[in-house]
């Protein structure tokens, strides 16, 4: 028989088969299910693997305030398990600037120059920790370029009074329009230069240095990718190690009387240190050994963990995965039954079908045939929907507050979980047909007439 003589006779059956609608449901359900339930967990988990593994999430701040930090200590810290590296803190860990313009050198960026004359932005500035990478989109990274060049996040938008970053809906600025520009930037009022002094015992007072406001200049040679649960906000302008020392040199040298900074800046010992573990379940460990060290740790890392956002995100990928096994362990039993019930069913027609000369072959493919037809319909339906409520899920999320972009999907997440749901509705009835019309077809037509 050809196939299109079977995909006819198929499409007949489908008109009066009573349990059709029961099977295109059930592979409905399931389709959404399998998509929405995992892909949302997915990203979730996502977000919670992201921010635990960061480099600052799983960094620990030690201060020469039981003792100085010589090179035997940080030796000893070195040695430690499960710690991946020890880094001095000898640049601008982070100060806010005010953003007075946008340079034009290389075109205009009109909407942002507009924005800074009309309020009064500012931007956040961090160096990199050594070892530490962001992950650039557009542009060169910072390693390939000279001092006083810098990264702005894919999305970007300067802060200002009236504004929450986090939770207004903004107008994300364009980034990729900022490369090869200007920013002039400058000290609102003062510079904090954060430094440990001498106290004569022998070890170092965590001090605070107050310097004259002053002026610099850094170009935007990229933009990198900022991850909703990274550590870095959408007005983090990021600058290299190097970059970072050297403007905190420049606030020294602004001030005039900066000897006894630059004298601090000389004796290593008395410098803050980042201690980066190997992974972030292993801070308490590490916290613990630094303390029988006699060394002073900050034990904010410990509990800082980006708002509720990780444990929403445990709880909400255990019990979706909980959800999930259940509907398709359900889906998957209930779809078998009524394909097996409605075969066992129409032996009364198998039995015509070989009466009138079909081959067992043809019979196979006509029923084959019509159960893919139904269980692709109700894949399309439950794609469809699924596609709907992800669309305007990520319409919401992407269009409401930053801290939203959490939950926006990601197609690539979305198309891999459907590929899953497509081949549990071409492999299922091809099962139950070979499993039930193996049998059937060994029936003689009197018998099956029966």
């Amino acid at each position: 028989m050809k196939l299109t003589y079977s995909f006819t006779i198929a499409k007949a059956n489908m008109r009066g088969n009573s349990r059709g609608k029961l099977i295109s449901t059930l592979m409905l359900v399931m389709t959404a299910s399998l998509t929405l339930v995992s892909v949302f967990a997915r990203t979730m988990a996502e977000g919670v693997d992201y921010y635990q593994n960061e480099i600052r999430s799983r960094t620990l701040d030690i201060y020469p305030i039981n003792q100085l930090l010589t090179e035997d200590v940080i030796e000893q810290i070195r040695a430690l398990e499960h710690v991946e590296s020890v880094y001095i803190n000898d640049e601008i860990a982070l100060n806010i600037f005010d953003l007075e313009r946008i340079g034009t050198e290389n075109g205009e960026y009109k909407e942002l120059s507009d924005f800074i004359k009309e309020n009064p932005a500012n931007v956040e500035l961090y160096s990199l920790i050594e070892g530490e990478q962001v992950d650039v989109t557009e542009g060169k990274n910072l390693e390939e370029s000279p001092d006083f060049c810098c990264l702005v996040p894919h999305l970007f938008y300067p802060e200002y009074y009236d504004v929450d970053i986090y939770k207004d809906a903004l107008p994300w600025m364009d980034a990729r329009k900022m490369i090869g520009k200007t920013l002039d930037l400058s000290v609102h009022d003062c510079f904090f230069l954060f430094y440990n002094a001498e106290n004569g015992e022998g070890t170092g007072t965590p001090t605070t240095g107050i310097l004259p406001p002053f002026r610099f200049k850094l170009k935007v040679v990229g933009v990198y990718y900022l991850h909703p649960a990274s550590f870095f906000n959408p007005n983090a302008v990021v600058v290299s190690h190097r970059t970072g020392r050297a403007i905190q040199q420049m606030a020294i040298e602004n001030s005039g009387q900066g000897g006894f900074i630059r004298e601090y800046n000389e004796r290593k010992e008395f410098h803050n240190y980042y201690v980066v573990v190997d992974d972030r379940k292993y801070l308490n460990e590490v916290y613990n050994c630094l303390v029988e060290l006699n060394v002073e740790c900050d034990p904010h890392a410990l509990y800082e963990d980006n708002g509720s956002m990780a444990r929403t995100g445990l709880l909400f990928r255990f019990f979706g995965h909980l959800l999930l096994v259940g509907t398709l362990i359900l889906g998957v039993l209930n779809l078998f039954w009524s394909t097996s019930d409605m075969l066992l069913l129409r032996k009364g027609e198998l039995g015509l079908l070989k009466a009138v000369g079909y081959r067992n072959s043809a019979i196979f493919r006509c029923f084959i045939l019509e159960q893919l037809m139904l269980t692709l319909r109700g894949f399309a339906a439950g794609a469809c929907i699924s596609a709907l409520v992800i669309g305007i899920s990520n319409l919401v999320n992407t269009h409401t507050g930053y801290e939203n972009r959490l939950y926006v999907v990601h197609l690539k997440d979305y198309g891999i979980y459907l590929g899953y749901a497509l081949a549990l509705a071409l492999l299922l009835p091809l099962a139950c047909e070979v499993l039930m019309l193996h049998r059937l077809t060994r029936i003689r037509p009197a018998d099956a007439m029966r």
